[in-house]
């Protein structure tokens, strides 16, 4: 040893060679290590949280574009609007493509169909994917080197899931806007929704009779009869059936293009009707067999049948208006066996009545029997549906109009089928 070394060097030489020392030494490098871990486990979980936050808003995000396109709408602007609202405004939005964020810059990219390599949903029809990233800083592991870390999230949600309404009446404010009256059976696999903020939108005369769907709300009241039975099915244990005083709704056939009606007036058919334009209605009776190729069918006036004939016919669209509109009526004996066509913007649609019709206009009604088959959406805006037969309904049956009346001994079964609803509603699947 040097006679001029440092005297304090001296002392912690002695010190590192006691046990003393040596355990010191060991202790710091254990404090320091567990700094370290304790500081790993603070960025690993700020930097979780950061993912949380993204998820949801890359969940909300998804779900925005997905209601946006069941409608039609810019999903592009939807997702980044619902993003930025839970936090994430994004510096880049990505239309079509994946997110590479730079700096602090926050991404946002919206795919219609998805576009992530491997994902299940790729490019899958009827999808809408959002991915929401950014590189988010570390604090102890920028000690050891590490830079920025990129977080990011993704969603999927499809805009074509089943709607779970299947009866919207309409009308905002009058009474007894949905209407039961006799001895009326429903039974609908889906919901049944009344517009009307009056407490007596929804009303029933008579104690007999009742009502089964998933859910029923109105946005006012309802006076039922004691006796009469309402059965929802997928309602919360212990939640009232009917619910009363729902948020408001709108048509959910609002964005729906009308058909645009081609041709000059059709003369008569005879017992085979072809698509076009019927400037004096259709008017059925006796007892034969008519059958409807498919097509659209623009009316003018309204649809009467009576007698006890057979109709047949399947990818039909009627499209009822004016001038001298008469509704629908359809009763007797006949045997009605009508189904929509399933493409085009009206897809699924069997009956729609022209919207600039005036509300108050002739009203519709179905008063024929068992034997009456209708597949599809009926869409009345402006005017009164009534039924007071037993007609049947199968696959998709959605009933829309501004008023809904059962009447007499009524039996209304309203069998709509998982994936064959014409209405749509946006749906997280990932």
């Amino acid at each position: 040893m040097s006679h001029h070394e440092n005297p304090r060097l001296q002392q912690v030489r002695k010190l590192l060679r006691a046990d003393d020392g040596q355990a010191l030494l060991l202790a710091g490098l254990g404090m320091v290590a567990l700094l370290l871990m304790a500081g790993l486990g603070i960025d690993v979980g700020y930097l979780r949280y950061q993912r949380q936050q993204m998820q949801k808003a890359a969940d909300a995000g998804a779900l925005a574009a997905a209601s946006a396109l069941v409608y039609s709408g810019n999903y592009s602007i939807a997702a980044k609007n619902d993003t930025t609202a839970n936090g994430f405004a994004p510096d880049q939005l990505v239309v079509g493509g994946l997110c590479s964020p730079s700096g602090t810059n926050i991404c946002v990219a919206v795919n219609n169909p998805p576009q992530t390599p491997g994902d299940a949903f790729l490019g899958a029809a009827g999808y809408v994917e959002v991915i929401v990233a950014q590189k988010r800083p570390t604090f102890f592991m920028h000690l050891g080197g590490f830079g920025d870390i990129s977080v990011a999230a993704r969603a999927v949600a499809t805009y074509t899931a089943n709607a779970s309404g299947c009866m919207f009446a309409l009308d905002p404010t009058s009474a007894q806007t949905f209407l039961i009256d006799g001895n009326v059976h429903l039974a609908a696999s889906c919901g049944i929704y009344v517009e009307s903020s009056s407490s007596d939108a929804l009303h029933k005369n008579g104690a007999s009779g009742g009502a089964v769907a998933s859910y029923i709300g109105v946005v006012g009241g309802d006076q039922v009869n004691g006796g009469f039975q309402f059965q929802c099915r997928s309602n919360a244990p212990g939640a009232p059936c009917p619910a009363t005083g729902i948020a408001t709704f709108k048509d959910p056939f609002l964005n729906v293009p009308a058909p645009t009606p081609q041709g000059t007036c059709m003369p008569d058919q005879g017992t085979h009707y072809h698509p076009g334009l019927y400037c004096s209605g259709i008017h059925i009776t006796g007892s034969s067999a008519y059958m409807f190729d498919a097509g659209l069918y623009t009316v003018e006036g309204g649809i009467r049948v009576d007698g006890s004939p057979t109709l047949t016919g399947n990818g039909l669209l009627f499209y009822l208006t004016g001038p001298n509109y008469t509704g629908i009526n359809i009763g007797g004996a006949a045997q009605v066996n009508w189904t929509a066509q399933t493409t085009g913007p009206q897809a699924g649609i069997l009956f729609f009545q022209d919207r600039s019709l005036p509300v108050g206009s002739a009203s519709s009604s179905f008063d024929g029997t068992s034997g009456n088959n209708f597949s599809g959406a009926f869409y009345f805006p402006t005017t009164d549906l009534q039924y007071k037969g037993t007609p049947n309904f199968s696959d998709a049956a959605i009933l829309v109009a501004w008023q809904l009346e059962f009447k007499g001994d009524a039996q209304l079964n309203d069998g709509l089928q998982d994936g064959l609803s014409p209405l749509n509603t946006a749906l997280l699947v990932e």
